[in-house]
């Protein structure tokens, strides 16, 4: 079976495992299992696959005893009721601790773990987070780079979460910081504009939040109105670009001025 290899001695809830063998399943096939030793004492034979992806964290005593002291408490694991909350609690172990989950990469894959309390229990999640607020609520952590712990969950929306992405770009202006998408809806600014002022003046954070229009190049002016290229002069003239050109470098036609565009620091 594919994911990360076991060794003798890793620990996987209450189990640790001893030793690998072999079982034949019902279609014939060869596959691999480990005989594994449950904190109380008893011995199991578990699938390793059952092992990798955490569906199996006890030897079956301590699991049916576990289930009927929890897991018929909470009422919202049933197969035509899940909560927003068991659903949420299920997926974080499955992107967490199954390597042959899609998103594994993403989250178990780069180091993002799970509270052993929550990932033994969901009534441990539950009595921390609670039900999120609103069908719009998704889990979010605090720290994007650490795991799933009480002290760095909290319920949070789309946009909220968006707010805490690796990927933003994130600016301190004016005793103020912000990521650029809030400070584009607070300013008023296009946020494509705004981001390709950032790559180009990263250390300039009131060029690239600045509300007025960043031209590098020259504007045109002719008899007191403003072009911001030839091209335009051009048009509303009847003329060719070149002859525009010619007037503006010419001592001729003094209303014709070119002003060189405003430089960021």
């Amino acid at each position: 079976m594919g994911g990360l290899p076991i060794k003798s001695g890793d620990k996987f809830g209450a189990l640790t495992a001893l030793e690998r063998t072999h079982k034949i399943s019902r279609s014939g096939r060869k596959r691999s299992h480990w005989i594994c030793a449950c904190d109380c004492g008893v011995e199991n034979t578990v699938d390793s696959g059952n092992l990798r992806n955490g569906n199996t964290r006890w030897c079956s005593d301590c699991a049916s005893h576990w289930k009927s002291k929890h897991k018929s408490t909470h009422g919202q694991s049933g197969p035509s009721k899940r909560s927003k909350a068991y659903n949420t609690w299920a997926h974080m172990k499955q992107r967490t601790m199954n390597p042959q989950n899609s998103r594994f990469s993403d989250y178990g894959g780069r180091g993002i773990d799970m509270s052993p309390d929550w990932a033994d229990s969901f009534e441990a999640f539950y009595a921390d987070m609670g039900d999120p607020p609103s069908k719009l609520h998704q889990i979010d952590r605090i720290d994007n780079n650490a795991g799933y712990w009480p002290k760095n969950c909290q319920w949070a929306t789309l946009t909220e979460q968006g707010n805490n992405k690796r990927s933003n770009i994130v600016l301190s202006h004016l005793g103020k910081t912000q990521t650029l998408a809030e400070w584009s809806r607070e300013l008023g600014i296009n946020y494509e504009a705004a981001k390709q002022r950032y790559y180009k003046y990263p250390d300039a954070p009131d060029v690239v939040l600045s509300v007025e229009k960043l031209s590098c190049g020259p504007t045109y002016k002719v008899e007191g109105t403003a072009y911001d290229s030839l091209s335009k002069v051009a048009k509303v003239y009847g003329m060719s670009v070149s002859g525009c050109h010619a007037r503006f470098n010419s001592d001729t036609y003094p209303s014709w001025v070119k002003v060189q565009g405003r430089k960021p620091p």
